[in-house]
């Protein structure tokens, strides 16, 4: 009995072995018949069928550069080449098969990170940045300005892995200023675009919401709108709240904070695909007090349920909100807090998923600011802030009772911009480094303890400044960067931070 199993196990291997050799020898038949387009299809078919074994893969992604080399399309040929090189760095082509050009090319390329600097004719006008890989593509989204239409613009542009513009989408227009945020969802692979507007008339807030989902596998965009209006029953203590930020918490609740005119607000209200709606209760100085979020008449046909109830709080008085994020279900907000003269200090604040606070921290010196926030291992946060009068940032290590535990201070005029984690108890950081008046982008990696473990300046062409960085497949960093006339640019390294 166990047997014949072993033999109809054994038949069912050689059988897809055979059949994916079939495929690949089918590819290969149209090759060298010289039916290239037909050829390229069925390859295209090999390489992204995960099922296929690895090097019939390699074979495949090969014989896509000796098309390519027929076409004389020299940048597809290295494309495939580089795809090749990340599925297996330890393929063997066969010299019988394979141009000597090709395999040279290959030999070389495996040895060699691929480094570039490119500039986009685009003037970026926004701080809010992200960049991702979709499948054969790095993606960037930035905020532009069109000279020519008078109009602000989030575009998305598509580049290859050699940092050549394959594609540019705009996703959202307007000739009226607008405020937005961007949120890459955790465990996700979506990135949410918040663009909202709003018009403040006696003790309402009209706000209008488009959201913006790129999914970053497929770069399918979808676009929802919606409108609503806040009552504020006790207008003494708000005056022209003003919307800086939002997130879609792990809980679907959307999230707004923001800034009023005397005090500080920080609403939450229930996020739903089509409409929201809720009636939150405002948490003040240890009181409570009702205020109801009203729909549209048009839009209040896609409620179907009972009202929810949820919280909405406000920090306290002087304290400016300047980002927020999510971690574990707790929302930390991050920002400064203004003492009796015209001094800062950082501030972070931790609320429960309820809205109410858990804790506060407040930086010791004075004229700091609280730029970002990210989690590290065993319930850490890590905050990087500005201090004022050395030009210069923070990075702040804390625990989950926000207690501090380890302080990075830079020297004068370098300022970090963005940081993310890379494994290992590891981060990189991008930003840039200011002397006389001038810009240098820089890359700085550091461990869990904010100790140094690299730190590279690119003295470049032109006065640069580094937004935004991610970790490539082949564990070089791509910076989303900017000029000294507001151009964007994209910067790629290796995986030790250096560049040809």
């Amino acid at each position: 009995m166990y047997k014949k199993i072993f033999v109809f196990l054994v038949f069912l291997i050689f059988s897809s072995i055979t059949i994916f050799s079939a495929t690949l020898k089918e590819a290969e038949n149209l090759y060298v018949a010289g039916k290239y387009d037909k050829a390229l299809t069925e390859f295209k078919k090999i390489v992204e069928d995960e099922s296929i074994p690895v090097n019939d893969r390699c074979d495949a992604y090969m014989f896509m550069a000796e098309i390519y080399k027929h076409k004389n399309n020299d940048k597809l040929k290295k494309e495939h080449i580089y795809k090749l090189i990340l599925l297996n760095k330890n393929y063997e082509p066969k010299i019988s098969k394979f141009s000597k050009e090709n395999i040279e090319q290959y030999l070389y390329m495996k040895n060699q990170d691929i480094t570039f600097i490119q500039k986009i004719n685009k003037k970026i006008i926004n701080e809010k940045n992200n960049i991702y890989i979709s499948g054969e593509y790095y993606n960037f989204i930035i905020s532009t300005f069109d000279e020519i239409n008078k109009s602000n613009s989030i575009e998305i542009i598509s580049t290859d892995f050699f940092g050549n513009i394959i594609k540019e989408e705009v996703l959202y227009s307007s000739k009226i200023e607008f405020i937005y945020s961007i949120q890459k969802r955790i465990y996700s692979n979506e990135i949410l675009i918040f663009i909202y507007d709003y018009n403040f008339i006696n003790t309402t807030t009209k706000i209008a919401l488009d959201t913006l989902k790129i999914d970053t596998k497929t770069n399918y965009v979808e676009k929802k709108t919606s409108s609503f209006e806040i009552l504020y029953p006790l207008m003494w203590f708000y005056k022209e709240p003003k919307v800086k930020n939002a997130i879609i918490t792990s809980n679907n609740k959307m999230l707004f904070s923001g800034t009023a005119r005397f005090k500080i607000f920080y609403i939450e209200f229930l996020f739903q695909p089509l409409a929201f709606y809720v009636e939150p209760i405002f948490v003040h100085n240890r009181m409570s007090f009702f205020k109801r979020l009203k729909l549209n008449k048009k839009e209040s046909i896609f409620i179907s349920r009972p009202k929810k109830w949820t919280n909405a709080f406000a920090l306290e008085k002087e304290n400016v909100p300047i980002n927020m994020t999510e971690i574990l279900e707790d929302v930390y907000v991050t920002g400064f807090t203004k003492g009796r003269s015209t001094s800062k200090s950082l501030l972070l604040v931790k609320f429960g998923k309820y809205g109410w606070r858990k804790g506060k921290y407040v930086f010791e010196e004075e004229n700091s600011i609280g730029k970002s926030i990210i989690s590290m291992s065993d319930n850490h946060v890590l905050v990087n802030g500005t201090l004022i009068d050395s030009n210069s940032s923070v990075l702040i290590k804390l625990n989950n009772k926000l207690e501090e535990e380890s302080v990075k201070k830079f020297d004068k005029g370098i300022i970090i911009n963005h940081i993310i984690s890379i494994g290992n108890n590891t981060y990189i950081a991008c930003g840039f480094k200011e002397t006389n008046s001038r810009k240098n982008i820089i890359l700085y990696k550091f461990n869990e303890n904010l100790e140094e473990q690299m730190f590279k300046e690119y003295n470049l062409e032109d006065s640069l400044e580094g937004l935004f960085v991610i970790q490539t497949e082949d564990k070089g960093f791509l910076i989303l960067g900017r000029n000294s006339e507001g151009y964007a640019i994209l910067l790629k390294t290796k995986s030790d931070g250096s560049i040809d």
